[in-house]
């Protein structure tokens, strides 16, 4: 009995690995692409995800010149055709210099991803500026409800772990009374 049920912990432990362990939404690619040069000013500001983003919850991509002021800032929708990519459509032509895109999404899984990027329109970046253009940073994290409350994803490794637990538990049971029945 004391490996039967040592085996029903071990099936547990391994039932909520799948629950438990996920995929987070990060930068893939974008256009302009990072410390990318450009001659002339683009049209827009595409990002690509590694992961499908909510179609629920509010996108934003935020453009920043070289002072840190906002020249295009919005909440954005997620590409019908493609549910990894945002766009950022410009209003007018940037002109030359330095350029930050900010964007803050929330993946389907309810995991953000928040990071920025830098690239250049009409001026070749220096190797300082690309060096400190390596420096900016992503990170990824549980998304919060409005109301600050936990996110449906992690509800749902714990309701998916819960599963597994009642699941485990019944094989033993099943087990035990089979082994019983034969003794």
């Amino acid at each position: 009995m004391r490996s039967l049920a040592s085996a029903a912990v071990v099936l547990t432990a391994l039932a909520l690995l799948p629950a438990t362990a996920s995929a987070h939404t990060g930068y893939d690619r974008s256009l302009p692409a990072k410390s990318e040069y450009l001659e002339q000013s683009p049209a827009a500001i595409d990002i690509w995800f590694t992961l499908a983003l909510s179609e629920r919850d509010n996108q934003s991509l935020t453009l920043t010149d070289e002072q840190g002021k906002a020249v295009s800032k919005a909440a954005v929708a997620v590409d019908a055709s493609d549910p990894t990519h945002v766009r950022l459509p410009l209003s007018g032509t940037l002109p030359t210099g330095r350029y930050t895109v900010s964007w803050r999404v929330v993946a389907a899984d309810f995991m953000f991803s928040e990071g920025s990027y830098r690239f250049y329109v009409g001026v070749r970046p220096t190797q300082a500026q690309l060096d400190d253009d390596a420096t900016l940073v992503e990170r990824t994290a549980i998304h919060r409800n409005a109301d600050g409350g936990s996110s449906t994803a992690l509800i749902g490794a714990i309701a998916g772990g819960g599963a597994a637990l009642v699941l485990g538990l019944g094989f033993v049971f099943w087990r035990s009374s089979r082994r019983d029945a034969t003794d």
